[in-house]
């Protein structure tokens, strides 16, 4: 049986951890939201996990659908550029707001996906590559 004592304290310490500072900072950082889970199954050992997590909802902004994918924020948006929309096979559907922002219709993303991957399965697998050209010089 759990001592209430290390129940008291193990709700303490995840409290600590999901009002610290250090979540504000990650999700300030990488414009994404993030889950916090504490394990104490070792007494003497607390192990903490931060992933980041998708919000779930029917739209979705740059870092879900950066996410997602598994790119950086930079991918998405280029993408959704008006050259990469004109040139590519399955153009991703965004929805411009403002000419300035940029949202995702969740159900529409989904089924872009399946269709690359459909089309993936006949032997083009260019559609989520990477760009090729010139490489940056360090």
């Amino acid at each position: 049986m759990t001592d209430p004592i290390d129940v008291e304290r193990h709700a303490e310490f995840l409290k600590m951890v999901s009002e610290s500072e250090l979540l504000k900072d990650l999700e300030k950082d990488y414009d994404r939201s993030f889950a916090v889970t504490v394990d104490n199954t070792n007494p003497r050992l607390y192990t903490i996990t931060i992933e980041a997590r998708d919000g779930g909802g029917k739209m979705m902004d740059i870092a879900e659908v950066a996410l997602l994918l598994k790119r950086d924020r930079a991918f998405v948006r280029r993408l959704t550029e008006d050259r990469a929309q004109r040139r590519a096979k399955f153009p991703i559907p965004v929805v411009k707001i403002n000419g300035r922002g940029l949202m995702f219709n969740r159900a529409d993303i989904n089924e872009w996906l399946d269709r690359i991957c459909e089309d993936g399965k006949s032997g083009d697998r260019s559609v989520l590559a990477r760009a090729k050209g010139k490489k940056r010089r360090k």
